[in-house]
């Protein structure tokens, strides 16, 4: 017999993935420099409470998290995937883009996926069939979708410092390919949903990333009408014993075909060097 069982409503997930974050938020403060002290008991509460919450919907659904991993329910078909503070640096930096992400995997694949901003007071969340929509504050959700791309000027969103490189490289790329190129910024899973709203077009990440933090925006991304796939345009696919993910890329747009610009490596040339990629 197949065990599949109903997804919770996203509103719910929603719901509870932002108290999580509220929860975070309290161990942010305002004033003391914040220390590594700190995110571990703002990335401790904020997992209790969602480990206790997802538990319970529907009960049975094994919770799993980037501290935690239980390679005894490795056979479930479903799961749930937390990573209950994704963004550390930009947490420690007080730049606000941490986010709360909790999707619900089914046979590998993000079914649902929530991915909440605290200190933006915003919410990004899908299901599949059911479209994705963001939430500022107490307002509605509005619904969003991702962009119709123009290829000669493309939007390239960035998480980290250390998800620069690739965006750069690929910047670059695009730059030699005759794209103007211009940049936005924003921690951990927000550059693809930043895709998913149609504000960026391309979200690269470096390979190793953990997988914990891709499988909302994976949810998310794709309920908007874009894609997240490693460099061969394969979807991502989860599971509990391979936290690590390949080096990836968030679109927008199918027609855009950006596959192009990472199939070889870059060549010298005599183009002047590109504008500063990180001004915008």
């Amino acid at each position: 017999m197949t065990d599949r069982r109903p997804g919770p409503p996203v509103e719910l997930v929603r719901r509870l993935a932002t108290a999580g974050g509220a929860i975070a938020l309290a161990h942010y403060g305002h004033a003391a420099p914040l220390g590594d002290d700190a995110l571990a008991a703002a990335r401790a509460a904020a997992e209790a409470y969602l480990r206790d919450r997802l538990a319970r919907l529907p009960p049975g659904v094994p919770v799993v998290s980037a501290d935690a991993v239980q390679e005894r329910h490795e056979s479930a078909h479903q799961w749930w995937c937390v990573d209950p503070l994704g963004g550390s640096a930009e947490f420690l930096q007080r730049t606000g883009a941490f986010t709360v992400d909790v999707a619900l995997i089914e046979r590998g694949r993000p079914v649902l996926g929530v991915v909440v901003a605290p200190a933006w007071g915003r919410a990004y969340a899908a299901a599949r069939g059911r479209g994705a929509h963001r939430v500022d504050g107490d307002g509605p959700p509005v619904p969003i979708r991702i962009r119709h791309a123009d290829p000669r000027r493309l939007t390239v969103a960035v998480g980290s410092s250390s998800e620069r490189p690739p965006a750069a490289d690929l910047a670059l790329r695009l730059y030699m390919g005759g794209v103007r190129v211009t940049s936005r910024r924003a921690g951990s899973s927000l550059p693809f949903c930043l895709v998913a709203e149609g504000a960026a077009d391309l979200a690269p990440r470096a390979a190793q990333t953990p997988a914990w933090g891709m499988a909302a925006a994976q949810a998310i991304l794709e309920a908007a009408g874009g894609r997240l796939t490693d460099l061969a345009g394969r979807p991502l696919a989860y599971s509990m014993s391979a936290p690590s993910a390949p080096a990836i890329v968030g679109s927008g747009d199918p027609d855009l075909d950006w596959h192009q610009y990472v199939s070889a490596p870059v060549q010298a040339t005599s183009l002047a060097p590109p504008p500063p990629v990180w001004a915008a």
